[in-house]
C-alpha cells in the first residue's frame, strides 16, 4: 500500500511506479507525483473512511482521471468499509497480475525520486512495539527499471532534490536520457537492451556521457540481486554517468 490508507496498486511492464514526493497543490501536480505507468487499482474509500477523509476518495479519482486521459490501464473501484482488500476484488487483482508481467528491460522508463532510502522503520508509540528490519539493509527507493539515482550533492537546495529522469533504448547500442535536477546516475545494462559485443553510448541531456565497452560483472550482479533479495533482477553490467544541466523530462504516456 503505497497511498492512503486504500490504494492498492503494482507496477506492470509500463514502467515502475514512482512512489514519493506527493504534493496535492493541484490536479497536475498530484497526478504528476504517481508516475506509475500501467497500473490497476483497486480502492475502498466509503464507509469510515469515505466519510471522515473525503479527500482520500478525491485524491484516487484524480488519479484515475489522469491515468484514462493518458491511455494507461487504470481500474478504480469504490466498496463500502476500510483498510482492507474486498473478496469480490481479488479475483480481478489476481487476473491482472497473470496479465501484465514485469518487464525489467523496457525500451522506455520515466522516474522521479525525493529520498533514495528508509534508513530505519517507522515508529508509533500507540503500536506498543518496535518495528525493525535487517541492520545495513535499507529499504531502496533509488532504482526504477534499469536507471538508479545517486544521491544529490551536498549543499543542494531542497528544493532540487526531487530528481527526475526519462530514459529511453535506441537502436544502435545507444540510450538516451533526459534528467532534471540529476548529476550523477546509474545505468544498468541487460542484453535484452544492448549489444555486450559492440560499444555502448550513453547520451544525457544531448551530450555523450558514455561511449565505450560495458562489460559485464558478475560480482556488480549478484550484490544488486542481494541487495533487492530478488533473483530475478538480473542486470548483466552498470555504467555510472555524470549528468550536465537540466532538461525538462517528458510526461509519461502511452502511445
Amino acid at each position: 500500500t503505497l497511498f492512503p490508507y486504500t490504494t492498492l496498486f503494482r507496477s506492470v511492464p509500463e514502467a515502475r511506479c514512482l512512489r514519493r514526493e506527493f504534493s496535492a497543490e493541484s490536479e497536475d501536480s498530484a497526478a504528476n507525483s504517481l508516475l506509475a505507468i500501467g497500473l490497476r487499482c483497486s480502492a475502498s474509500l466509503a464507509g469510515h473512511l469515505g466519510n471522515h477523509f473525503p479527500q482520500i476518495r478525491e485524491f484516487n479519482e484524480t488519479i484515475a482521471k489522469w491515468m484514462g486521459e493518458r491511455r494507461y490501464p487504470w481500474s478504480f473501484a469504490v466498496e463500502p468499509g476500510g483498510h482492507e482488500i474486498f473478496p469480490d476484488e481479488v479475483a480481478r487483482i489476481a487476473a491482472a497480475f497473470v496479465e501484465c508481467r514485469r518487464d525489467l528491460y523496457r525500451k522506455r522508463v520515466w522516474a522521479r525520486v525525493g529520498g533514495l532510502r528508509f534508513e530505519a522503520a517507522e515508529a508509533n508509540p500507540q503500536w506498543g512495539r518496535k518495528h525493525t528490519w535487517t541492520a545495513g539493509r535499507p529499504i531502496d527507493l533509488s532504482t526504477a527499471h534499469w536507471l538508479r539515482f545517486c544521491d544529490v550533492p551536498e549543499g543542494t537546495p531542497p528544493e532540487k532534490h526531487l530528481q527526475k529522469a526519462f530514459g529511453e533504448v535506441k537502436d544502435g547500442n545507444r540510450i538516451e536520457l533526459t534528467c532534471e535536477n540529476v548529476r550523477r546516475i546509474r545505468v544498468l545494462l541487460h542484453p535484452r537492451m544492448v549489444d555486450f559485443a559492440a560499444p555502448v553510448t550513453i547520451v544525457a541531456n544531448g551530450k555523450v556521457a558514455f561511449e565505450g565497452p560495458a562489460k559485464p560483472d558478475l560480482a556488480s550482479m549478484l550484490r544488486l540481486v542481494r541487495e533487492f533479495s530478488d533473483r530475478g533482477r538480473v542486470f548483466w553490467a552498470a555504467v555510472e554517468i555524470q549528468v550536465e544541466g537540466d532538461r525538462e523530462v517528458p510526461e509519461p504516456r502511452l502511445n
